[in-house]
């Protein structure tokens, strides 16, 4: 057979050509220290790679996950032992110190610390971190605390307003006459209540004054958690907000048939300020919040009702002791906080032992 030059130039170059792209091939495979380019090349592997790609995504997104939940965690453990441990101590030594030869300046004196205290106890209680509220559940739209101040009179007694119609914005509902609408009570099969002249009663509220228009140890101080009195429930649940916000620290989230996480599989960074320094009233009627309970005590200390310090039979369970079944509360309460933060550090360090067992498989 006759072999011409032409042919034999093609075959040579095609060859050469077929080198210097496997060899372009081995140089980009060493370079990128990947074992194929293509998913095509092999399309076993190219899948195990994949998986393994994106778990190692996963465990990062695992880690950035728990760092931030270690670190609003911690916030808030702050924040926490500054209402138990110094706040709310020294509140407790305030009450304790007051003796019966104090005088009415006296009394003043440590009644206006007391509502200091109570103030900067809704203060801490309002701090947020990563542009979140701590203490505030699912509810983020604003401070979960708040201090309303009502008018009382000489006695105590909280001074009353009728109440009328407002619309949407809060203002008042005027009539034909431009007169404001009343709104008046109603019995249980809606029926207004009559007063002993067969005409309606009006229905009455306290008397809310401005912040700036409190006067001291007479306005009553009122606490709310997310637009809620506090004292209206003694269970937190019964609170807006109180739901949990999950992450995936890598546990394997799973949900119930309604839709809703399972906690035992994420990791729940809502912190519930109503659970945390407690809600509802006890049999006596007395606050089970720490705030609030401050701000009755310093308004006890104001108008001298020595009952709530100093020993008596009819009030062994006032003063003094009703603070340390509180300050046993919130011990309780942080105790479960740091069960849960041990989990989530536990968590914390499965995570750091997978990453540095991907950090060993790329060294090799």
């Amino acid at each position: 057979m006759r072999v011409t030059d032409r042919y034999s130039s093609r075959l040579y170059l095609g060859n050469n050509n077929r080198s210097l792209e496997n060899m372009l091939e081995s140089e980009n495979r060493v370079l990128t220290q990947k074992a194929f380019l293509r998913a095509s090349e092999d399309s076993v592997n190219a899948n195990k790679a994949m998986k393994i790609r994106k778990g190692l995504e996963n465990l990062d997104m695992y880690d950035k996950n728990l760092e931030n939940a270690k670190d609003t965690f911690t916030a808030a453990e702050t924040n926490l032992y500054h209402v138990a441990d110094k706040v709310y101590l020294n509140v407790n030594q305030k009450l304790t110190s007051v003796q019966d030869t104090y005088n009415a300046d006296d009394l003043d004196a440590i009644a206006l610390e007391l509502e200091e205290m109570a103030e900067e106890m809704v203060k801490t209680m309002n701090n947020d971190f990563g542009g979140r509220q701590l203490f505030a559940g699912t509810s983020n739209n604003k401070e979960p605390f708040t201090v309303k101040y009502f008018e009382t009179d000489d006695e105590g007694n909280d001074i009353m307003e009728p109440v009328y119609e407002l619309d949407a914005d809060g203002n008042q509902v005027l009539d034909a006459d431009g007169n404001p609408i009343p709104v008046y009570e109603t019995n249980e099969d809606g029926t207004q209540v009559l007063d002993e002249n067969g005409d309606p009663v009006q229905k009455q509220q306290p008397k809310e004054i401005p912040f700036e228009e409190r006067v001291h140890g007479r306005s009553r101080a009122e606490v709310y958690f997310n637009d809620k009195p506090i004292n209206e429930s003694t269970d937190s649940s019964d609170f807006y907000g109180a739901g949990g916000i999950y992450i995936d620290v890598g546990l394997g989230v799973r949900y119930n048939d309604d839709g809703s996480i399972v906690p035992s599989t994420a990791l729940d960074i809502s912190l519930n300020g109503a659970k945390l320094t407690g809600c509802g009233t006890d049999d006596d009627n007395d606050s089970l919040n720490i705030i609030q309970l401050t701000f009755d005590a310093a308004k006890a200390v104001y108008n001298n009702d020595r009952s709530l310090y100093r020993q008596a039979p009819e009030s062994a369970v006032n003063g003094s002791q009703r603070y340390c079944r509180a300050w046993h509360q919130a011990e309780q309460y942080r105790i479960l906080y740091r069960q849960e933060r041990g989990i989530q550090d536990q968590s914390f360090r499965a995570a750091e032992e997978h990453r540095g067992l991907r950090s060993h498989r790329g060294d090799h």
